[in-house]
């Protein structure tokens, strides 16, 4: 309230004008959050993290990428098994640590690559890479033999009309 304005509360005077002024200051606070995604395919792999909310801009704020999480749980065999979800950061994001800025959330968009599912594709791709190698060994196979399937493919012919 401004110095000098009359009080909030009090009494009504007849032919009296009281006058009370409120002075304001514009919000000028803003918030960080954190969205740690999958590369692939853009999905959240942890719920949203606020790391500043609602505080004055200017305010240095500083994120981190995931860490490997180790998780034990029960199977339907009812053994237990110990689940290691391992993270690599594909690149540190320019906003990874700054100031928060006035009036604004800043998402600081952080993507990763699960291990497991880098492990699997590089096992495919050496699947492939097999399956290929073992195709070109069976072609080559084909093309030799082809010759000598000449003279039985024509003894065929004259046998079947």
């Amino acid at each position: 309230m401004k110095a000098g304005s009359d009080a909030e509360q009090g009494q009504y005077v007849v032919d009296q004008t009281k006058q009370i002024t409120y002075v304001y200051e514009k919000d000028t606070r803003g918030s960080v959050v954190v969205r740690h995604q999958d590369a692939s395919t853009q999905e959240l792999l942890i719920p949203e993290q606020t790391v500043k909310d609602h505080v004055p801009s200017g305010e240095a704020y500083t994120t981190q990428p995931l860490t490997d999480t180790t998780s034990v749980r029960t199977n339907e065999q009812g053994l237990t098994e110990t689940v290691t979800t391992r993270y690599t950061l594909v690149r540190t994001p320019d906003n990874a640590n700054g100031t928060v800025l006035p009036n604004q959330t800043i998402a600081v968009v952080v993507n990763i690559i699960n291990k497991f599912q880098l492990l699997r594709m590089v096992r495919l791709l050496q699947l492939i890479r097999q399956l290929l190698v073992k195709f070109s060994h069976h072609k080559n196979l084909l093309r030799q033999m082809k010759p000598q399937a000449q003279p039985i493919q024509r003894a065929l012919k004259h046998l079947i009309p």
